[in-house]
């Protein structure tokens, strides 16, 4: 978090307007910045289906929320972990509508880290939904070229940017 804290506060020094919002989950501890806007999250332990399934709904209205705030000058940057939850249904249409560009950044091939760390709800997720968010950016920012070719594989032909 500290690089992505840095970036924001040099984008601020150069004087573009900003805000960094933060889902939280768990008992994290981070500075208080002018432009940071926490939301937090409880915990759910990772047996508990239906916890996380809340959880997860909980997190896509905040996305939706934000989107709907949002007007055509606004990108909307997120550093993706995951198709689950990040829009419901509920939204999914808005997605189509927006005004806002969305720009997503990966830092891992999500189907294979989900797999080899047995998070199995969340390699559901990804398998049957992260194409179709995908789908939905405006551009990828993969931290390598080899993570950006994987995500707009998954896609269609996206601007993209290697980190």
């Amino acid at each position: 978090m500290k690089k992505i804290f840095a970036q924001v506060r040099e984008l601020k020094r150069l004087g573009q307007d900003i805000e960094l919002i933060l889902i939280r989950i768990g008992k994290i501890s981070y500075p208080s910045y002018d432009f940071l806007t926490i939301c937090d999250m409880d915990e759910v332990p990772s047996g508990d289906y239906f916890g996380r399934f809340r959880r997860a709904c909980k997190i896509s209205n905040i996305y939706g929320e934000l989107i709907d705030s949002l007007g055509p000058g606004d990108i909307l940057y997120m550093r993706f972990t995951s198709a689950f939850p990040p829009i419901s249904p509920k939204y999914y249409y808005k997605l189509r509508r927006r005004a806002c560009k969305i720009v997503t950044e990966h830092q891992t091939k999500e189907l294979d880290e989900f797999k080899l760390n047995g998070r199995s709800l969340t390699y559901w997720s990804e398998l049957f939904f992260g194409t179709l968010l995908r789908k939905q950016s405006d551009a990828i920012v993969g931290v390598t070229g080899e993570i950006a070719q994987y995500e707009i594989a998954k896609a269609r032909d996206l601007k993209n940017l290697t980190l």
